[in-house]
This record gives C-alpha cells, structure tokens and sequence, in this order.
C-alpha cells in the first residue's frame, strides 16, 4: 500500500486520486448492512453519472466547469470539443466503428517536425461512445455496472459482489479522464484481484 500510494503521488493521476476516495467512502458506506440495498443506489449514482459526463464532455459545459475553477485539463477538452463533431447525442446516433477515434486523432495531431504526439483522448467513456454509437454504449455500461455487478453477488456472496462494483467504480471513474481501457497492467490487475479473491 505505501508502495502503490507513493507511485501514485509521484504520478500526480488527479483521476486516480478521486477514484480511491470514492472507491474508499463507498467500502466503508456499504460493507456491513445491506450491502446489496446500498451497492443499488451506488450503481443508479455511477450510471447517472456516466450518461451526464457523456453529455457534459462532448458538449461546452465541461470547458466552462474546468475554466470557471481554474482546472489544468492539458487540452483535453480541446480534443473532446473536436471529437464531438463526428458524433450527435442522439437514440440514432450508430457510432463510427471500433478504432475510429484512434486513427482520427491520429490524422488530425501532428508536431512541428510532422510526428504524431498522441492517438487517444483520454476519456474512454466518451471513446466508447463515439465508437459504439448511442444503444451499444448504453448495453456496454449496463453489462459492466450492473449485469456483471449482479453475476458476482448471486454466484460469490456480497464480499465478492461488493469488491467487483467498487473495482470497476475505480476504473469508470479513471475512464473519464485517461486511457485506462488500453492499459494492459490497470486490467490485468483488475482481473488477477477478482480471481484470486472470488474463486470458490
């Protein structure tokens, strides 16, 4: 833990950092009594949550927030300001194809001396929606929040159940602002806990 904690520290991953918080308040919130009723209204909370980031980070909004309290976005925003024209917050709205922000970015992002300085936007979130379209985003963070949520309290009891939902509040959370979904350690990691944790 001291180890991970001064990594973190070293890193300065502001994500990460709210992550903990939230996955730490939520542990001591709902591990003793009616763990499942809890783990309920946090789930209703993430999902909520999620579908608003979608909406305030493809539009303006979260340029506002993030000017008004003088956050350092390192020019996120302006990457999710140009993402938001190739897609539309619309039930119609089919998506572009898995790789497309990728190879978009990667058209559009050049140096001075003519390299590529990044092919993602650090938003994973809003990646997967531009990518999968308005119907399969929504099945994607239905199937990881709450269908998966729900196998582990049914198949491996509530300490299970309770240790995947606050696993993948952690990696939502880091989702919305960083590449996390590429990172081969962050969800290697995730799997290795659960095995080793859950298995009967």
């Amino acid at each position: 833990i001291i180890i991970s904690a001064i990594y973190i520290y070293m890193g300065y991953k502001r994500v990460e950092l709210l992550a903990i918080v939230l996955v730490y308040f939520l542990f001591l919130y709902a591990r003793k009594k009616q763990v499942q009723f809890k783990v309920k209204f946090a789930i209703i909370g993430l999902m909520i949550g999620v579908v608003g980031y979608i909406v305030i980070s493809s539009t303006d909004i979260l340029s506002s927030i993030a000017l008004t309290f003088g956050i350092n976005t390192e020019g996120r925003t302006d990457f999710y300001s140009i993402m938001s024209q190739v897609m539309s917050l619309s039930p119609t709205y089919l998506g572009r194809g898995l790789g497309f922000v990728s190879n978009y970015i990667k058209s559009i992002s050049f140096g001075a001396n003519g390299t590529v300085t990044t092919t993602r936007m650090h938003n994973d979130l809003l990646m997967m929606y531009i990518e999968l379209g308005f119907f399969p985003f929504l099945i994607w963070i239905y199937y990881i929040i709450i269908s998966q949520t729900i196998y582990f309290f049914r198949k491996y009891g509530n300490r299970c159940g309770l240790l995947y939902f606050v696993l993948m509040l952690y990696l939502v959370v880091t989702y919305a602002t960083d590449n996390t979904i590429y990172y081969f350690m962050t969800q290697s990691a995730f799997c290795t806990i659960l095995i080793t944790e859950c298995r009967n």
